[in-house]
């Protein structure tokens, strides 16, 4: 019971990110939804996560070396405390593939 109470405090801000996304952005958003959830669920439309497929094309595996190529119009990446990096932090944190995005 405590985990799950420390869980969801670590988590209390992923609903405020999820609702800045839907609210202030467009387009494809590139998401690990491994421990963010909470930020995917407003926008769960127009997520590329770890599923995300078009055919035979693994669109998220294209999208962690190239987002761009992916359409991603935006990059979530996870590095706290509490959950640590995610693995599109991993991926792409401090990469030439996150040139253009601010």
């Amino acid at each position: 019971m405590r985990e799950a109470a420390e869980d969801f405090n670590a988590q209390s801000m992923q609903p405020r990110t999820g609702d800045f996304l839907k609210t202030h952005t467009t387009g494809p958003v590139l998401i690990n939804l491994v421990g963010n959830e909470r930020v995917a669920f407003p926008i769960l439309d127009r997520v590329i996560y770890e599923g995300s497929k078009s055919g035979q094309t693994n669109i998220w595996t294209l999208a962690l070396r190239d987002p761009r190529a992916a359409g991603a119009h935006v990059i979530v990446m996870r590095n706290s405390p509490q959950h640590g990096a995610d693995e599109t932090y991993f991926a792409l944190h401090d990469k030439p593939a996150l040139a253009g995005y601010r």
